[in-house]
């Protein structure tokens, strides 16, 4: 375990930075091109898929888009992420989407 001085010394990849960015602007995009198809559904149950479909992107989008600005941070120490932890973050992302498109 280094210093704990040293944490403070840290930097970011440009790379994996301008990655998220771009995941975030098209990936908001994809899964806000599903609201015309929202407007348009005629049965509840044809709604509540777009509804569905369009929140699993957008939640999908909003979880990488931080995951991969965690991962763009470089650190003097070793960072390990659980991956079922990590997967399992994703789901209130994905809820908060669907409030967001109902």
């Amino acid at each position: 375990m280094p210093d704990s001085s040293l944490l403070y010394a840290s930097s970011y990849s440009p790379v994996l930075v301008i990655t998220s960015i771009l995941i975030a602007i098209f990936g908001s995009y994809a899964a806000l091109s599903v609201l015309p198809r929202i407007v348009q559904a005629e049965r509840t149950n044809e709604k509540l898929v777009w509804v569905l479909v369009g929140a699993l992107a957008m939640g999908s989008v909003v979880w990488a888009m931080h995951f991969i600005g965690m991962l763009s941070l470089k650190q003097p120490c070793c960072i390990y992420y659980e991956p079922t932890l990590t997967f399992a973050s994703m789901i209130p992302a994905i809820m908060s989407s669907v409030v967001a498109l109902s």
